[in-house]
């Protein structure tokens, strides 16, 4: 073995497997002397590219990017809206429908029932359109807050004047 042959094994012995790996990717800046003292280093510990570095190593060394937008933060976002919706629902047909009978409360409780639905499904699509992935749960919830408090004071605006 020559003796640069004989640094570069010795170097690569006190590597650790992942160090190793590493080394393999980046192997056609190596010298020829490094690429046989570490083929026959992999070769004895019996490690190939295939193994791969650690998965906490690869993270780290991806780019960092806007998160992709999650199924689950959308599902959430439309379930804060809905929630919001049969609670406000619930206001109304509480406060205004007790004194309404028969035909007339069943109409008012459909279309009600209806108006709500349909604002649920509009500012949930709203905030799909306008905030996209850095809308999280919480700002939804503000959101939604906002718009059925001012959305519930006008309803009960036009129903008293």
């Amino acid at each position: 073995m020559a003796r640069n042959e004989e640094g570069f094994a010795e170097t690569y012995s006190k590597m650790s497997d992942d160090e190793l790996l590493r080394i393999e990717a980046d192997r056609e800046s190596l010298v020829e002397d490094a690429k046989y003292a570490l083929d026959r280093e992999t070769q004895k510990r019996q490690i190939s590219m295939s193994d791969g570095p650690l998965e906490e190593e690869t993270a780290a060394e991806a780019p960092e990017g806007p998160p992709a937008k999650s199924h689950s933060s959308r599902l959430g976002r439309l379930l804060v809206f809905f929630i919001w919706s049969a609670a406000g629902l619930t206001i109304v047909l509480t406060v205004f429908g007790q004194r309404l009978s028969g035909i007339a409360a069943e109409k008012f409780a459909e279309a009600t029932t209806q108006m709500f639905l349909y604002s649920a499904l509009a500012g949930w699509g709203i905030t799909e359109v306008v905030a996209g992935r850095s809308l999280t749960i919480k700002r939804t919830m503000i959101i939604a807050t906002v718009m059925y408090v001012l959305g519930i004071s006008w309803f009960a605006i036009k129903l008293l004047f």
